[in-house]
């Protein structure tokens, strides 16, 4: 009975124990400490709990922190329906109802899974700048990994059920260094997941981080698992519209993302599809038919530059439509991949890329390939790439270029290491088969190339660890012309090169030569070189060669464009530029005229740098026979808001005028002057895009016709105009030149070209305009005189320019006191038979007379003495006074007119009792001084006191007064001859004209 007692009592004890235990279990208390218990006993997972709550069919949790490999999830609270019985029981996972919000995962901290730096590959993705550049690295193994759990998942572990899902909460991902992480939020509902049933789900997801190129991404769209029982799945499709916003957009048309997984009839298949509206983008399909872990599949692509643009890092894109198709297979464990496809290219707008390029015009790619890509390497076993006019249907026929693989060959991404199936063997071939030179134009500047490069075949080979490009045959060019503008420069050209390139780990090479270019079989011009660059951070790509060039070939290729254009008769040189953070230029040139005694050479100097800035240094040497000018040429261009300016020096010691104008014309050249249009009117000035400020210091200048010494100026530059001032020289016996003026262009004129200057000498002897005197003679004109000088002018171009030029001069004597002998009657020898003594005939007298006039000793009175009459001694005493007087003003004012020639507008003598004007001309003669140019003048002399008296004895006096009030002699005077030697004749005349006269009543003797 005891026991009895005692056994119900412990039934008792045990059933309240029981209830107890029981009613424990389902406290919160006891539930949180043994969740607590099981966090605390995970390896791997660090991890605090605030509560925990599981009651029938209902589990609910607060304040959860979880921590695993860097991965942290911070989770407020959770709300599960679960019916945990019936889930236990019956071993399934049946969810009625699960809601999470405010709930953040951090991985930005976290590795990711399987990383294997020794046997990765290299991911790389660009942020928003190269701070923003971040690397991944995922191995082969991983991603095995991931595609045997994704082949495994149409399996369930156990039966599962979700009628509800409701999730929304934040993912922090790893951002660029220094700078924030990047932020997803999530928003997940949905349900009716089950066996038999369609569970739906729709998803939302805002992605903003720094390393994107758009302020954000927005990902919408729907999941969808087909099961059909409740522990298989049998189909899974994804749709999602993913658009940007910010500085780059997609446009009004999201990119849509579209996933199908399939499984039935003994395998399972996957798509993936790419579009954007109606137009699919790309798309691949991969199927599992064969053992487990194997695939095989498709590929298309059809693409457009503005489906890239957002991809692109703010960069603009050539214009561009791809196409392509191919396969891939594989078999598990995934470590190769073979793929064969074929892609296809329209290429435009190539000046996005470098504004040159876009010359090259429309172009078609076609490119074939067939790859086995490994862990480590891929795998080459065909490739081929063909490029051809866009504009040519299909592209067919007229390849331009063609690359084509030799061998198969292997490359190592990691390594860079290429391994050849024949070493001994070529690696690949580009033949260049019919590329028309026009795409090249404008990639030097203005000019414009045409014609086509007929043939080029080069091989590729790799040896030793280097890739050499080598030519089978020259790459040959005919029918090349080269033009500016409507201007055609040279036609008929062709050319011929052989090039060869290196490449290897210690750095690449490019040589190139002979190349020759020539025209109806004669060379026109030659060169040789190599381009070179040593591998590193810090690479430094070098070239150097030389040249030379047949000027009268060259001449004779640009027909009657090229007359006058090239002066000389060959030249030559060489050169070596360093590219480097800045470009370094160093180079002789060395020309050699068609007399040899005319050569000219330069050694050129230039620094490029980053910013635009140029700094050059060109000292040059021009020789013409005896005469050596050097010059110096040493400036500085910088840019700035308003474009390029330069600052330049221009010195030298010994000048010649003639060697300046022969280095102009390759400094317009360099400066960018535009050449005529139609009706020979310039488009742009001269001087092209020349601006800034040039000096000018020359200590001896000479101009043929005259020397200048401390020649010194300074010209300014702009797009519309040229300026230059404080122009000052000095000529011999410390007379001072100044000299101003501009030219002014405006394309919208009528004549584009306004030119205005003035030059104005101080204290010039009058030798510098009237040349020395005749051996045994005084100077014609003595004296220092003042010369003021202005030119005008305009035109359409710049022969135009100078050839219509005026200029107004006047030559004003400084001061009192200068001689003029241009009346005096001259020198001649006269024989002693009619110089001698004779009395009685008037013949002989006036034979005597003229000799004396024209310097004949006079010897009157005396023994042997002739007598004269009155007649005759006042045209002797008259003309000995005029042989020689001082004036008070001497000035001659004068222009030169279109047709070059001096017109004497007034010559003006004016003395106490001696007044001279004149007018007259000296006419052009090219290569002449003006000194010694033709000489036309006719003056009008007027004299007053005892001269006028003497004149008025000799017949000469007219009953006229000139407007000074002097009486004039009753004929003008005309001389010739030059201003060096000036021809008196015709006053001569006069004077032995008069003095021969016969007196009144008396007759010649008989």
């Amino acid at each position: 009975m005891k026991f009895l007692r005692f056994l119900i009592s412990l039934l008792v004890l045990v059933a309240v124990l029981a209830v107890i235990l029981v009613i424990a279990s389902f406290s919160p208390l006891v539930q949180t400490w043994a969740a607590r218990m099981a966090l605390a006993h995970r390896p791997g997972i660090h991890g605090t709990l605030d509560s925990v709550s599981a009651g029938f069919g209902e589990v609910d949790v607060t304040d959860l922190h979880l921590e695993v490999d860097g991965a942290v999830l911070t989770l407020p609270s959770l709300e599960a329906k679960v019916p945990l019985a019936s889930s236990v029981w019956n071993r399934a996972v049946v969810v009625r109802g699960l809601v999470a919000e405010g709930w953040t995962l951090d991985l930005s901290g976290a590795a990711l899974p399987g990383a294997a730096p020794a046997s990765g590959a290299t991911i790389s993705g660009s942020g928003a700048g190269p701070e923003g550049a971040q690397t991944q690295r995922i191995s082969a193994e991983t991603v095995e990994r991931v595609v045997r759990r994704i082949l495994r998942a149409w399996e369930l572990p156990c039966r599962v059920s979700l009628d509800g899902v409701d999730l929304e909460g934040n993912v922090l991902f790893a951002g660029a260094p220094g700078r924030l992480p990047g932020h997803v939020h999530v928003v997940i509902r949905g349900g009716g997941m089950g066996g038999g049933r369609e569970g739906v789900f729709t998803f939302e997801s805002a992605v903003t981080s720094a390393t994107l190129p758009v302020d954000g991404l927005a990902a919408n769209g729907t999941l969808e698992v087909t099961m059909e029982s409740p522990r298989q799945v049998s189909r899974i499709d994804v749709r999602g519209d993913l658009s940007a916003n910010g500085a780059l957009l997609w446009g009004d048309t999201p990119l849509t993302v579209e996933f199908a997984a399939v499984r039935g009839g003994g395998g399972e298949s996957c798509t993936l599809n790419l579009s954007r509206g109606s137009r699919r983008l790309a798309s691949a399909m991969a199927r599992f038919p064969g053992p487990p872990g194997r695939l095989d599949g498709t590929w298309t692509v059809e693409l457009q530059d503005a489906d890239l643009t957002p991809f692109a890092g703010g960069h603009p894109l050539p214009a561009l439509a791809l196409t392509g198709e191919g396969k891939f297979d594989a078999a598990a464990p995934f470590h190769r991949v073979h793929a064969t496809g074929r892609l296809s290219a329209l290429t435009d707008h190539w000046g996005a890329v470098a504004a040159p390029l876009d010359r090259l015009g429309a172009l078609k790619l076609d490119a074939v390939l067939e790859v086995d890509a490994t862990r480590r390497s891929i795998h080459v076993a065909r490739g081929e790439l063909a490029v051809s006019p866009s504009s040519t249907p299909g592209g067919h026929g007229r390849r331009v270029a063609v690359l084509r693989s030799l061998q198969a060959f292997d490359f190592n991404g990691q390594t860079g290491e290429v391994k050849l199936s024949n070493p001994a063997g070529d690696l690949m071939s580009l033949a260049i088969e019919r590329a028309p030179l026009s795409r090249l134009s404008n990639l030097l500047g203005p000019l414009r190339f045409d014609g086509s490069l007929s043939a080029g075949d080069f091989a590729l080979r790799a040896v030793n660890g280097t890739l050499t490009l080598r030519p089978k045959s020259p790459l040959t060019a005919s029918g090349v012309s080269v033009s500016v503008g409507n201007r055609v420069l040279a036609a008929g050209l062709d050319l011929s090169v052989l090039a060869s390139a290196e490449y290897s780990a210690q750095g690449w090479q490019v040589q190139y030569g002979p190349l020759a270019i020539s025209r109806a079989g004669h060379r026109v011009f030659g060169a040789g070189g190599k381009v070179t660059a040593a591998a590193g951070a810090d690479q430094t790509v070098e070239l150097s060669g030389n040249w030379n060039a047949d000027f009268d070939a060259l001449t004779a290729s640009l027909g009657p464009a090229g007359a006058g254009l090239i002066r000389g008769r060959a030249a030559s040189g060489d050169f070596t530029v360093k590219l480097g953070d800045s470009t370094n230029v160093e180079a002789t040139v060395a020309m050699v005229g068609h007399d040899p005694t005319r050569r000219a050479g330069a050694n050129i100097s230039a620094d490029f740098y980053p910013d635009g800035e140029i700094s050059f240094l060109v000292p040059v040497t021009v020789t013409t026979g005896a005469s050596v000018s050097d010059v110096s040429l040493e400036g500085t261009r910088t840019v700035g808001d308003n474009g390029s300016v330069f600052e330049v020096k221009l010195t030298g010691q010994q000048v010649a005028l003639s060697d300046l104008r022969v280095l102009a014309a390759p400094l317009v050249a360099v400066g960018g002057a535009q050449t005529k249009a139609i009706g020979g009117r310039d488009q742009a000035p001269f001087w092209g895009t020349w601006a800034g400020h040039v000096n000018v210091a020359f200590d001896h200048v000479s101009t043929g016709d005259r020397d200048f010494t401390d020649v010194e100026g300074a010209v300014d530059l702009d797009p519309v105009s040229l300026h230059w001032a404080r122009g000052r020289a000095k000529l011999p016996q410390k007379a001072v030149v100044l000299t101003e003026g501009s030219v002014a262009f405006d394309p919208g004129a009528k004549f584009p070209y306004q030119l205005k200057a003035s030059v104005n000498l101080n204290l010039v002897d009058a030798a510098t305009w009237f040349g020395p005197p005749q051996t045994g003679l005084d100077p014609a004109i003595e004296g220092r005189f003042s010369v003021a000088q202005t030119f005008t002018g305009q035109g359409g171009n710049l022969d135009d320019l100078i050839a219509f030029a005026t200029d107004d001069l006047q030559l004003t004597s400084a001061s009192t006191g200068g001689i003029t002998r241009l009346l005096r009657p001259g020198a001649v020898q006269v024989s002693k038979e009619v110089s001698k003594p004779v009395t009685d005939t008037l013949d002989t007298t006036g034979s005597f007379l003229v000799g004396v006039l024209f310097g004949v000793k006079k010897d009157f009175g005396g023994e042997g003495g002739v007598a004269v009459n009155k007649t005759a001694q006042a045209v002797l005493d008259f003309a000995d006074q005029l042989s020689e007087f001082n004036y008070d003003q001497f000035t001659i004012t004068a222009r030169r007119g279109y047709d070059r020639s001096l017109h004497l507008v007034k010559w003006e003598v004016i003395a106490d009792n001696e007044h001279l004007v004149g007018t007259g001309a000296i006419t052009y003669v090219e290569g002449l001084p003006l000194s010694q140019q033709p000489l036309s003048l006719d003056f009008h002399l007027g004299t007053r006191g005892g001269i006028a008296d003497l004149m008025a004895t000799a017949g000469l006096l007219s009953q006229q007064k000139d407007s000074l009030g002097y009486a004039l002699l009753n004929q003008p005077i005309h001389f010739g001859g030059t201003l060096e030697r000036i021809d008196a004749s015709a006053w001569h005349d006069l004077l032995a004209r008069a003095a021969t006269q016969k007196p009144a009543g008396t007759k010649s003797a008989k």
